[in-house]
């Protein structure tokens, strides 16, 4: 299989679980705290920490340590990844706020 269609697999698997595109919706606004995450999503700590786990796996998300936080932001990933799951994530979440 060439990398280009094991890359497209990898984002559409990642894209495929509803609590992983709430928090790329969370994250459309900038960098956030692991802890805000799961504060403004109403899950648990693990059901935060383990999609994005699996996003920074995939390639989606970096994190950040400031002392003991965590932030997370979207990767910058190449064109043309992003907008394609950007426009259309974006309108499908409610407003959330860090």
């Amino acid at each position: 299989m060439s990398k280009q269609l094991v890359a497209m697999e990898t984002l559409f698997k990642a894209l495929a679980d509803s609590t992983r595109l709430r928090i790329l919706g969370l994250l459309l606004t900038g960098e956030v705290c692991v802890c805000h995450i799961h504060e403004s999503l109403k899950i648990t700590q693990p059901k935060a920490s383990r999609p994005l786990a699996y996003l920074r796996k995939s390639g989606l998300v970096d994190t950040r340590r400031d002392g003991l936080w965590i932030n997370s932001r979207l990767a910058a990933l190449p064109a043309p990844p992003t907008p394609p799951f950007a426009a259309p994530v974006a309108p499908a979440l409610p407003p959330i706020r860090p």
